[in-house]
């Protein structure tokens, strides 16, 4: 949830340009379109040579599904590619078998140009279609790029990609990976589910950081993390023929994953095993680009984070003060539907979660906290209208949601902040 959602701030001034901080919600299905891309409109169709060797393929992609109460949660999608051949020997085109909104429609044909640069051309004569796990829901957002490049490319040479590796990326048409939004959750949606081998942006590494602050060693445990560049790394990790090096060290770490996950309480002592150590440094060594390896292997070494990056404080935040966001959106008078007990839980958290947090980011929660609790009182022992005491509360209250308003202008039109989250 983020704060312009709430009302406290206008969407413009939070969202950020590269979406690294914010994962993008679903539009109305009125504003989802179904395009169909002509592929010599990309690029030569390509003849002769230039065959499918596969007609129908699949990945994993990471995506962000809205919750009824509000909230995100990351999920793994199966994503399938079909191709047939067509009546038409002319041009072959690419459609996809749900409703996309813009942000996705721009992403993938980004996917779509970089494969037929990649390729110099396409086969033609071909109905290529994309369909989702969740057939009857709509997507947005740039997340699906990389594994729809992957379904392409697997499309043109055959090649397929282990069941357990799940992607999130977006991507240009010169192959580089862009980073996207919800990789903490999409991550967490991956350990619940079959995929132990995640591909996430580079850019997106102070997620898995976050992670590590937040929860602590077990998820990367869990799940083997590893950063994307550029397509062609999502390319090695992707691929069931991995080089023997990356093949063997991955295998050894499973088989360590397994006995530490069979008894939880014993994974940091099993952890701290020298055994494991050389395991995960040989992991680290066979693809430096493994976040899980680096990040274990410094929380090891006593070098691990202790606190969150600025984004993740800030999300981390806004998820655990919706019922304080939600009442300052609706003012203290105003305020029907929540309870004490809602607005206490959301201090508890905040509390608890004050240490973890980037200290840039503690006037904002502290004058949050400030706030709820007015509120909090204002519904246990309710004033009677137009008393004293009434007036005196409903300034206090009002007081407190501009002091939080004001806490995070100033944080938000910091230079340094606004850099550092993309705005």
């Amino acid at each position: 949830m983020l704060l312009w959602k709430a009302g406290l701030v206008p969407e413009s001034l939070w969202q950020p340009k590269s979406e690294e901080a914010h994962a993008t919600g679903v539009p109305p299905a009125a504003q989802m379109k179904s395009p169909v891309l002509e592929l010599s409109s990309l690029g030569s169709t390509g003849t002769g040579a230039i065959t499918f060797k596969s007609l129908q393929t699949s990945a994993n992609g990471l995506l962000i599904a809205q919750l009824s109460t509000g909230g995100e949660a990351g999920q793994i999608t199966r994503m399938n590619l079909k191709a047939q051949t067509s009546l038409d020997p002319g041009p072959s085109t690419l459609r996809f078998g749900v409703g996309m909104g813009d942000d996705m429609h721009k992403a993938i044909n980004e996917a779509v140009k970089f494969s037929q640069l990649r390729h110099k051309g396409w086969p033609a004569g071909h109905s290529l279609e994309i369909g989702f796990q969740d057939k009857y829901a709509g997507q947005d957002g740039p997340s699906a790029a990389v594994a729809c490049a992957l379904l392409l490319e697997s499309a043109i040479t055959g090649k397929k990609w282990d069941p357990a590796f799940a992607v999130t990326g977006d991507m240009n048409a010169d192959g580089s990976v862009l980073p996207t939004g919800g990789v903490a959750a999409k991550i967490r949606g991956a350990v619940k589910g079959p995929c132990k081998i995640v591909g996430v942006p580079m850019k997106n590494e102070k997620a898995v950081a976050d992670l590590l602050v937040t929860d602590g060693p077990a998820l990367l445990v869990a799940v083997n993390i590893f950063s994307l560049a550029k397509f062609e790394d999502a390319l090695v990790v992707a691929d069931s023929e991995r080089p023997a090096a990356l093949q063997t060290a991955l295998a050894n770490f499973d088989s360590m994953r397994t006995v530490m996950l069979r008894t939880p309480q014993q994974l940091v002592p099993l952890l701290r095993n020298p055994h494991a150590a050389q395991r995960l440094q040989a992991l680290y060594a066979a693809a430096p680009n493994c976040l899980s390896a680096k990040y274990l292997l410094m929380y090891l070494q006593g070098n691990a984070p202790r606190t969150l990056s600025l984004s993740g404080s800030m999300e981390a935040s806004q998820a655990n003060a919706q019922a304080i966001l939600t009442a300052i959106n609706h003012d203290i008078d105003g305020i029907s539907t929540l309870t004490g007990d809602e607005l206490g839980g959301g201090l508890n958290k905040l509390r608890r979660l004050r240490p973890l947090l980037d200290p840039r980011v503690h006037p904002y929660v502290d004058a949050l906290i400030a706030y709820a609790e007015i509120v909090r009182l204002f519904i246990s022992n309710p004033p009677t209208r137009g008393s004293a005491r009434y007036t005196d509360m409903m300034t206090r209250g009002r007081n407190a949601a501009g002091g939080a308003k004001a806490a995070y202008q100033k944080l938000i039109n910091e230079p340094q902040v606004r850099e550092e989250l993309g705005l």
